[in-house]
């Protein structure tokens, strides 16, 4: 790990503790738990084994280990979006990454890797090359799509 991103990660990267809901019936019991966040401007790219990476702009994001269903480890991400102009609510999005070797999470600041997801929920997506093979786009034909200055999501 280079010392450029370790400065870059301590002065990005902050603390945050998620409040977590609870309910039982009536009532509703909350639980703290610790996190973190990036409190600018980033970009967060999602690397998906049988899919193509996709990278979008988020205003802040948030994120903390937890449970998910059958999965002891999970990581769970709550993106904010950038305000949209004449809209009064901040679009929110989250989601959760499971440790199914299918997907992982890489958030850049100016162009540099402050966190990366495989160091918390493992991640290996080689079983899935096979089948990334079988259904990738022909040279040929992302080619004729990138002259004519087209991108495919």
């Amino acid at each position: 790990m280079s010392e450029t991103r370790l400065i870059s990660e301590a002065k990005v990267i902050t603390p945050y503790i998620a409040r977590i809901g609870h309910c039982s019936g009536r009532e509703t019991t909350w639980e703290e738990i610790p996190g973190h966040q990036i409190a600018m401007p980033c970009t967060v790219k999602h690397h998906c084994a049988l899919q193509a990476t996709h990278s979008h702009q988020v205003a802040s994001v948030s994120w903390y280990l937890g449970e998910y269903a059958q999965y002891p480890k999970a990581l769970h991400i709550t993106e904010t979006m950038p305000k949209k102009p004449r809209r009064r609510k901040v679009e929110t999005r989250s989601y959760t990454i499971v440790p199914i070797d299918m997907s992982y999470l890489t958030i850049e600041v100016e162009g540099v890797e402050v966190y990366d997801s495989r160091a918390d929920v493992p991640c290996d997506m080689q079983q899935y090359a096979a089948t990334q093979k079988e259904f990738a786009m022909p040279k040929e034909m992302a080619e004729w799509f990138a002259n004519r200055g087209i991108t495919l999501r």
